[in-house]
């Protein structure tokens, strides 16, 4: 039944009578920015800091996986520099269902010469070819080309199909030594775990031929800018952190990153999700931030843990929220 805004009113200030560490909120990347900062002003104002977002969710494994190579969780591949790079390296991504504006740069890299290598278990048509409005003449025809490689790994096996690229290019000698001596740390370690994994390991864990490993290597070490784009299909596994390091680690090994035309590239769904941790929409919020929303709401803010979008599910199952 239509009920006034004077009840709307009663009912959500009832609601929010709660005790803070039973107080929730969930933000979608439906939802606005300034919604979202609202929420989370009131919020924690009331002295909560249960504030799950999408996030958490879906390219949590990628921001996690990021910082712990790079110190950044976001991508840092601009759309100027993604029309830089001659190599595209899309994983894990139905990218004509879900991210169809970048389908157009895509046929505009083929068209200029480029490659897109596509890794995905599933041999989606959209990613053979593709007919977008944006080329209206090739739209009535049988589309754009995309994938000029295509590998159909077994799911969940990524880490593993990296690993087997990362040994191409070691034996192929297209490690970019020059560039990890002068800008990383650690990899030899990485190279003496590609060493001593063995060829029948990998191809046995991913399901795909030597051959394809080494062909997806050749492409990369030809090219003279690369992007490794991906989606949910790496970040939604038990192991999706250990799928976004393989990734920047195969970046790095061959030399793609920090510089225009080539990095990483976590294809987000929305604008909005990623400025949510920038603003503070976040249960794992920063010193820095924290101090920044003390000032802006003149109040001390609670230090307690907060529930991402996982634990809120569960302490709602077990009863532990009550709005």
């Amino acid at each position: 039944e239509p009920i006034g805004w004077d009840e709307v009113l009663d009912l959500a200030e009832q609601a929010f009578r709660c005790p803070p560490e039973r107080l929730a909120s969930y933000s979608s990347g439906r939802s606005s920015n300034e919604a979202a900062y609202l929420l989370q002003l009131l919020l924690r104002a009331m002295g909560s800091n249960n504030l799950a977002d999408c996030s958490d969710l879906c390219h949590a494994p990628s921001t996690v996986g990021l910082k712990q190579v790079f110190g950044s969780g976001t991508s840092m591949v601009s759309l100027e520099s993604l029309r830089q790079a001659d190599v595209v390296v899309l994983v894990g991504s139905n990218a004509p269902a879900n991210h169809p504006r970048l389908m157009n740069e895509l046929i505009r890299l083929r068209e200029r010469g480029g490659a897109v290598i596509v890794i995905n278990p599933v041999r989606e048509v959209g990613l053979l070819t593709f007919g977008s409005p944006a080329f209206p003449l090739r739209s009535l025809l049988p589309g754009s080309p995309i994938a000029s490689l295509f590998l159909q790994p077994i799911p969940g096996s990524d880490t593993a199909v990296f690993l087997g690229i990362q040994k191409a290019l070691l034996e192929a000698g297209a490690i970019a030594t020059d560039f990890l001596r002068e800008h990383t740390e650690g990899f030899e370690a990485v190279l003496d775990h590609v060493r001593n994994t063995s060829w029948e390991a990998i191809v046995a864990t991913c399901g795909l031929p030597r051959l394809e490993l080494e062909e997806a290597a050749r492409v990369i070490a030809a090219g003279s800018g690369v992007v490794f784009a991906w989606a949910m299909g790496i970040t939604h596994h038990t192991n999706g952190v250990d799928n976004v390091r393989a990734i920047a680690n195969t970046a790095l090994l061959s030399g793609n990153a920090g510089r225009p035309g080539a990095g990483t590239m976590p294809i987000r769904g929305h604008s909005n999700v990623q400025g949510f941790g920038s603003m503070g929409v976040t249960a794992r919020l920063r010193d820095d931030m924290r101090q920044a929303l003390e000032q802006l709401l003149g109040q001390f803010l609670s230090r307690a843990p907060g529930y991402d979008a996982r634990a809120l599910i569960e302490a709602a199952e077990a009863g532990g929220v009550e709005t």
